[in-house]
């Protein structure tokens, strides 16, 4: 059975991917663009203890929680699906067909090993974030014990 969507009159897989590349390429700037005004953004940042801040570069920033969780969010988002973009364009576009096999070994072997490291620390930041973010709010909710 056929994708139905790609039946449609003018539909182009290849062309579809060179637009998200396009896009997730201009959201790689808007995204820094997001970062610098905001100061920072909030992986693995830990608002029980440092309060709602951002950091860059060792810099922190303190900021609302709600642009707390925006520059939670939207960085990793852009940070986990940015390069999983450029991987599917450039194995649509056949960037190693012309490499001999032994090198495109070795740079197949070296971009898994990175994009393991990148996703795993990116999404170790999040997780840790988000956890304790999580447990801040539980806290606030529960009723304190009263003195006698």
């Amino acid at each position: 059975m056929s994708d139905p969507v790609a039946r449609k009159p003018g539909f182009s897989f290849d062309k579809a991917v060179r637009v998200l590349a396009l896009a997730a390429f201009i959201n790689w700037f808007v995204f820094f663009g997001v970062s610098f005004h905001f100061g920072g953004d909030a992986m693995g940042t830990l608002p029980s203890r440092d309060g709602f801040v951002l950091k860059s570069h060792g810099k922190r920033t303190a900021v609302t929680e709600s642009v707390w969780r925006f520059s939670l969010v939207y960085p990793y988002c852009t940070l986990m699906l940015t390069p999983a973009i450029f991987f599917l364009f450039g194995a649509r576009q056949g960037a190693l067909s012309s490499v001999k096999p032994a090198k495109r070994w070795f740079i197949v072997i070296f971009l898994s090993l990175w994009a393991l490291g990148w996703y795993t620390s990116i999404t170790n930041s999040f997780i840790k974030s988000v956890k304790d973010y999580r447990s801040l709010k539980l806290r606030a909710t529960q009723p304190t014990a009263e003195q006698p």
